[in-house]
């Protein structure tokens, strides 16, 4: 039990650390959000990691699920910032899948094909918004976002996070901040809806 803890605890402060380091290369140095909020955030993983560590023990698949987390999180603030979602953290989050799938053994055809049907069709009503309104209803890596984190649990639970991004990002943007015709991230309000989407599989 003791080597399980050392080992949680080094895998986290890791991630911990390497979430600072790929944030500190995306954004500017008067753009990046304090080191207090960060690492509070940091914190919260690390501290998500021991408590999962007590209730479940050590699993590789909870590793991959808090390295899946810890992206959407730095994605969370760069996307705030920048009004974009860099291929390169989308890129790494489908090798967390890929990695997924070697370890079980086994490819779920049903889930990739209806992943890539149901991303296909919002591409489709993205373009028709995009025709009549002139600009994009959501942002295309958003879409590689979504089509990931489909492949990485499942659509229904893509789907799931997605309404909760959705509720989310209509009560802050429009009720809260009364951006009713302004252009507003939608990716933080994907990640805050994919990782409660995540952790509801411990509950």
């Amino acid at each position: 039990m003791l080597k399980e803890l050392l080992l949680w605890l080094l895998i986290g402060f890791l991630i911990s650390g390497l979430s600072q380091i790929v944030l500190h290369l995306y954004l500017k140095e008067d753009d990046l959000v304090t080191a207090k909020h960060f690492g509070l955030l940091s914190g919260l993983i690390l501290f998500t990691m021991l408590l999962l560590l007590l209730l479940y023990g050590f699993d590789i698949f909870l590793i991959l699920d808090i390295l899946f987390v810890a992206t959407l999180i730095i994605i969370w603030f760069v996307d705030e910032k920048m009004l974009i979602i860099p291929d390169l953290l989308n890129l790494f989050l489908l090798i967390l899948v890929a990695l997924k799938m070697l370890f079980k053994h086994q490819l779920d055809y049903y889930n990739i094909i209806a992943s890539i049907v149901f991303v296909l069709l919002l591409v489709l009503l993205n373009l028709f918004y995009h025709k009549k309104k002139g600009i994009e209803a959501i942002g295309y890596g958003d879409l590689k976002l979504l089509f990931g984190y489909a492949l990485y649990m499942s659509l229904t639970n893509a789907c799931i996070s997605l309404f909760i991004a959705s509720l989310t990002a209509i009560f802050v943007e429009i009720v809260v901040r009364k951006r009713r015709r302004q252009m507003f991230p939608f990716g933080p309000y994907l990640a805050i809806g994919m990782i409660i989407a995540l952790f509801l599989k411990f509950i």
